[in-house]
């Protein structure tokens, strides 16, 4: 299974255009049953977790960086990562339908300035059956100066990452 993703993150979940410090992009490659996520983006130094690096629940109440890939019968992959090491894996099966977590991953990251990066690299055997669609987010800041951003607009009267019909095709 090969699969490559290189985009930008430029507007908002409703699809409004959104001016950031330097560019957030994320790069995906899959090689020796490996999936590889690298994430370069500006640092908004928001609270990190509390917790030790490594798999966080509830990593989206903090910076973080997702990317969501999506297969047959509405099963999916979430995975998230934060600036500080932190890192989030589900498998899911249905809008919000978590079968699998705290899966683990090789992750690492670099904080240089007002900038990080990320790199994870991630079993294949997580992705859902016959991947077909994806969409990628980022969160910052906190209480009501929270932004969430998204490849493609969510299509909902509030941010939400999990409507699977809003993806785009790999």
């Amino acid at each position: 299974m090969t699969l490559a993703i290189n985009e930008h993150l430029t507007h908002d979940w409703s699809g409004q255009p959104v001016n950031l410090p330097s560019p957030l992009s994320i790069r995906v490659n899959t090689a020796s049953n490996m999936l590889e996520v690298h994430v370069e983006a500006p640092l908004f130094h928001s609270t990190p977790p509390s917790s030790t690096p490594g798999s966080t629940p509830e990593l989206w109440n903090h910076e973080v960086v997702e990317l969501f890939i999506l297969g047959e019968d509405d099963r999916y992959l979430e995975i998230e990562l934060g600036p500080h090491g932190h890192y989030l894996i589900l498998q899911l099966h249905g809008t919000r339908q978590v079968i699998k977590q705290g899966m683990s991953c090789a992750y690492t990251t670099t904080i240089k300035g007002d900038s990080w990066s990320g790199t994870a690299h991630i079993p294949t055997s997580y992705l859902p059956p016959n991947p077909t669609h994806f969409n990628l987010y980022a969160i910052h800041n906190t209480h009501n100066q929270r932004r969430y951003l998204s490849l493609t607009p969510t299509q909902t009267k509030k941010p939400d990452f999990h409507n699977l019909t809003s993806f785009s095709l790999l």
